[in-house]
């Protein structure tokens, strides 16, 4: 597998607060690659590529 996963997974902290992250299964690691504030709808921040 590549090193990101096929998706990115979000996790909600509050109601207003979120983290957006990429697993790396093969080095059993995570990338956040936001914290803060939910997005406003429709505008998602997008997970870095290698």
């Amino acid at each position: 597998m590549s090193n990101f996963e096929k998706a990115a997974w979000e996790y909600e902290i509050t109601g207003a607060d979120r983290v957006f992250y990429v697993p790396l299964s093969d080095e059993k690691k995570v990338i956040v690659y936001y914290a803060g504030k939910h997005p406003v709808k429709n505008k998602y921040p997008k997970p870095p590529s290698i």
